[in-house]
This record gives structure tokens, sequence and C-alpha cells, in this order.
């Protein structure tokens, strides 16, 4: 089934809602798993660039940098890379359009902040001053949201008004040099705290069990519409992986990581892990289950076509930017657990530019259309690795990679490759 976006370029409806992208022949179980691997050539790859990318780094730095392969430096990996993660699932929404939100980071920030203030210094109740943050993120989206869908507005000029505006708000209530310290339990525990290991194993279980629910709910589904659905045992196989991927991340997570004059011990799960998954699968099911979700998809793929269609524009450009804002909430929120305070800065310097990094890197279009939320996930754990390595590797050929400065020149490399592998791929995809 293909859905026309143009006058000359057929797309592949599969690709926007995530599906399996099948032959017209039934695919056997190891075609099924080539298919989904390996991209056909001039395809969409997807997220294979960026595990690749991150497999190589991990075989890198676990040779340069002593302390890289430690259990206690996996546990803060995932720790370090969270917000990344969450804020890059933020701001795919809205590149998924082909649109741009440059004020993410302060939306996350903004967000935060107000709830630390409310708490701090005006002894708010945490049910009351962590929903209005959810308030403040979300209205945030809203108002861009109106005034690039509804006023025409271009989405750089309107997010880069409120980078800035959001900017100022934010060293407004946190004062200029000053602090909030978070004391808010729920919220330390976010990365700072680590699930029991019976539950680290529960989860295990959860997330296996969910995904061949999921895999053959959707090919029992294909079945019954006469249409080819993936085999049962590639989804036994991938599967396996996950099982066992898992499972060994699980086990070493589960190890007691504190040193050895630690007054006790450490180990678990990290908190953050389950809130992770729980907020890429639910917003993942909303993209690639729904209408909604499709109508993402074809808006940014081809707007006008999107509109002839029958689909209200207006009002699916603006759920884009209030999704984003909710979610940089949650991102806001990671970054705040992992400070233990939020100051001017949080949301500012390079958080966003790490975001929209993670989710290029993971394999989201920057020209709109193409993209799962999976990509900024691995996207993000890319970003994280780089600056998490290159900070132990120390001085290398008299490089000081602690320093900010080599870290920045890194990312922005594997940044633009990114990009350049997703130009080249659309470009050989049309001249198909």
């Amino acid at each position: 089934m293909t859905t026309t976006t143009g006058p000359t370029e057929p797309i592949d409806s599969s690709q926007g809602r995530g599906e399996f992208a099948l032959d017209e022949a039934r695919l056997s179980t190891m075609g099924a798993l080539r298919a989904s691997l390996i991209p056909k050539r001039g395809g969409d790859l997807g997220a294979t660039p960026a595990i690749l990318g991150l497999v190589s780094l991990c075989v890198l730095f676990g040779i340069f940098a002593e302390r890289f392969l430690s259990k206690a430096n996996f546990a803060n990996l995932i720790t370090q890379s969270t917000w990344v993660i969450l804020l890059g699932v933020a701001v795919t929404f809205v590149l998924l359009l082909g649109e741009i939100d440059l004020a993410a980071g302060y939306t996350a920030g903004c967000s935060v902040v107000m709830m630390a203030w409310l708490m701090a210094e005006h002894g708010v109740t945490p049910w009351v001053a962590i929903p209005a943050g959810f308030v403040v993120g979300g209205s945030i989206g809203a108002v861009i949201g109106f005034l690039v869908a509804r006023i025409g507005i271009p989405a750089f000029v309107v997010t880069l008004a409120f980078f800035l505006g959001l900017q100022g708000i934010v060293l407004l209530i946190a004062r200029e040099g000053g602090t909030i310290s978070i004391t808010n339990e729920l919220i330390i525990a976010f990365v700072n705290r680590n699930m029991d290991p019976i539950l680290g194993w529960v989860l295990w279980a959860l997330v296996v069990a969910g995904y061949l629910a999921l895999a053959l709910t959707r090919a029992r589904g294909r079945q019954k519409a006469g249409l080819n659905s993936e085999p049962v045992g590639s989804i036994l196989v991938k599967a396996g992986l996950i099982a066992a991927g898992w499972g060994i991340a699980t086990y070493l997570l589960n190890q007691n990581r504190a040193s050895a004059r630690a007054v006790r011990e450490l180990e678990g799960v990290p908190w953050a892990v389950p809130v992770l998954v729980a907020v890429v699968v639910l917003l993942h099911l909303l993209l690639s289950r729904s209408g909604w979700g499709r109508h993402v998809y074809a808006i940014g793929g081809n707007v006008e076509a999107a509109r002839r269609a029958g689909i209200n524009v207006t009002w699916v450009k603006m759920s884009c930017f209030i999704m984003t804002g909710l979610v940089a909430c949650v991102a806001g929120m990671a970054l705040a657990s992992q400070l233990n305070s939020v100051s001017p800065q949080t949301g500012g310097n390079d958080t966003l530019l790490r975001a929209v990094g993670a989710a290029a890197i993971g394999g989201v279009s920057l020209f709109g259309g193409r993209g799962k939320l999976i990509y900024p996930v691995v996207g993000g754990l890319v970003v994280a690795t780089i600056d998490n390595g290159l900070g132990l590797m120390g001085t290398v050929a008299g490089i000081d990679f602690t320093q900010s400065g080599p870290k920045f020149i890194v990312q922005g490399l594997v940044l633009l490759l990114a990009a350049s592998v997703d130009a080249v791929s659309r470009t050989r995809n049309r001249a198909r």
C-alpha cells in the first residue's frame, strides 16, 4: 500500500507507521531478519548506522578508556543519557513534521524550575507543583504551536523568540547566579535511586513479554487482513536477542558496583530505565497505532497533500508542539534529578543541541516524515557515550579529551555525518 505525497514521489506508507517492510512474497524467517536489520540499498537506513556507531564507540573506549567498561560506569552511562534521550524524544515530534523547536531545552528548564520554585520557596505540595510544571510545558508548546500552525510564523523564528524569552523567565525565577535545591524524593529518585534486584528481573520479564505480545498481535492482525506479516520465527529470534541483551544488562546492574570503601552496597537497575521504557513505548504506540500518528507522518511527508486528504494540519501541528512541551518537562525533571538542583543554566548551554543531535544521529530525518521513537534512544546513548568515554580517556596524543572543546568537536562531526547519511539516503530513495 502506498500513499502518494506528490505527483512523482510515491512513498511506502510502512515507513511512516513504523511497519515491517515486506516484499510482495511472504518472507522466510531469515529473510525477515535480513530485511529488518540490513536496509535495502537507497532505502531508509533507520537506526542501523547509529547502532553500528554505538558498538564502535564502546569498542574504542573499551580499549583507550580503562574504566569505561566497568559496572559502575555502565550505570552512570544510563543515568547520564536519560535526559538526553527524553529531550530527543520530545523534539522528534516536531522533527517528524519537518519543523524545529529551538526552545525545547528552555521549555524543560522553565517547567522544572517552576516546580522547584513552588516547592522550595512557597511550600507548595509536590502533588500540585509537579502537575503545574507539566501545565507550563504543555502551555508553552500550545502557544508555539498556535503561532506556527495558525498564524503561520516560521517555527525557527517563533522558537528562537521563545528560546530568548524563556531564558529570561528562568533567570528571573532562579535568579542569576543562584540555585534552587531539589528536595522532593520523587524527582531525586528519578536518576539517583535504583530498583530492588527482584524488580529489575520483573522489568526484564515485562519487556520481553510485552515485545512478544505486541509483535504477535500485529502479525496476527496483518494475517487476518490478508497482508504479509512477519514470520513467527523472526519474532521469536528478535525476542530472544532482546531477552539475552536485556538480561545481561540487568545481571550487571544487579551486581554491587560500590567502591571497596563504600559504607553500603550500590546495586539494582536505575529507576530511570522503567520511566524511559514507559514513555517511549506509550508514545511509540501513539505514533504507530493511531490515526493521529499517521497524520503526523503524512504532514511530514507532504503537508499540501495531507491538507488535500482532509487532515486537520493546524491541529496536528499544534498537538505535536504540545507533546514536545510535555515530554520536555519529563526531561527537565531528569536533568534536575541528576544535578539535585536547578539554576539559571538549566535547559540552556548545549542542552538543545544534544537533544536534536540524539534524534538526528539516531536516524530521525531532519526533512520530516521519517523516524521512530526508538531512534532518539539509540542516538541519545551515542551522544552520552561520546561525552562519557572522552571524559574517561584523559589526555591522548597531547589532547585533553576531558575538556569541552574536543567533546563538542567530536559530537559536531558525528551529527554532521548523521545528517549527511540522512540526506544521501533520501536522495537515493527519490532517484529509485
